[in-house]
């Protein structure tokens, strides 16, 4: 995927604005900084769910802007868990997976620590356990580009060691590429990935 110059304004407000990166298979890439400076909508312009008012946002070659979300080879997991309500965690995690196996998802269930909830539904559960189901959807997805927007926001501390781990081993395994938007200064290191910071105005 690359971004040429592509910048986003809502109304007055400068959302993102001239960012150019390229960001191929298996790369990751985290995206820095503070609340309200564009991390959250420069991830919605790759994923499409936001057009650019400027610039452009190509995926081999081909300019993408009048492809819809859903037809993007991307994962996107949200800040908030955007999860069924009327599904079970483990619905929700399977609705899409590239393997639907019993083995390979209930794995992905022990992995995040969900062992046990799989037939909750995310009311049922706490914002951190929703948060992880959201993300086990997006790793079990098998897209070619993975978007996690501050994955850890609802994560306990003495668990994103654990977190941390598996988003690595599933990067690892598919060769998806991977972009999270972040505050965490720490979060590149801890997961190998270039950083591309951000600012207010």
């Amino acid at each position: 995927m690359k971004l040429d110059r592509a910048a986003k304004q809502f109304g007055a407000s400068v959302a993102v604005q001239d960012i150019s990166l390229e960001i191929k298979e298996g790369e990751r890439l985290v995206v820095l900084g503070p609340s309200g400076s564009g991390k959250t909508t420069l991830l919605r312009l790759m994923a499409g769910l936001e057009v650019p008012n400027a610039g452009s946002v190509t995926m081999d070659g081909r300019d993408v802007a009048d492809i819809p979300a859903y037809e993007r080879d991307i994962a996107f997991m949200f800040q908030e868990p955007a999860l069924w309500q009327h599904m079970t965690l483990w619905k929700n995690v399977a609705f899409g997976a590239s393997d639907r196996s019993a083995a390979s998802l209930s794995e992905l269930f022990e992995l995040a620590g969900l062992s046990g909830l799989e037939k909750r539904r995310p009311d049922e559960v706490s914002g951190g356990q929703a948060q992880r189901a959201s993300l086990l959807r997006a790793l079990a997805s098998g897209k070619s580009t993975i978007l996690l927007d501050e994955p850890f926001a609802h994560i306990d501390d003495d668990r994103q060691a654990q977190i941390i781990e598996l988003i690595d081993s599933r990067i690892k395994g598919s060769g998806a590429a991977l972009v999270v938007a972040s505050h965490d200064p720490e979060l590149p290191e801890m997961l190998g990935a270039s950083v591309l910071n951000l600012r207010v105005g």
